[in-house]
């Protein structure tokens, strides 16, 4: 598994980001990296993923609102709720609230 996650990782750093589908990739592995505690590796994907998705199909697309949760909830398990503050007022209306 560790092999894939460097794999896509780098592959994903290469490339142009020109399909929906390597967008999808890039927060999947962010989010398999969370789920093999390797969070400072899934923070750069998630952020990225973020802010492709922001710029691409709107801040208040439900998929830039998943990237954007998904790095709150990391900042906040770092004990950094304020880099989580600052990710939150980046959209327009309030995301979905932490479970």
């Amino acid at each position: 598994m560790q092999m894939l996650i460097v794999f896509l990782k780098k592959f994903l750093e290469q490339e142009k980001i020109r399909y929906r589908s390597q967008l999808e990739s890039m927060h999947e592995v962010g989010m398999l990296c969370i789920q093999r505690a390797r969070d400072e590796e899934a923070e750069p994907l998630l952020l990225q993923a973020f802010h492709v998705r922001q710029t691409k199909i709107g801040p208040e697309h439900p998929h830039t609102v998943e990237s954007l949760n998904e790095s709150v909830r990391l900042y906040k398990s770092w004990g950094n709720p304020g880099q989580a503050v600052q990710y939150r007022a980046r959209l327009s209306e309030k995301p979905e609230e932490d479970k």
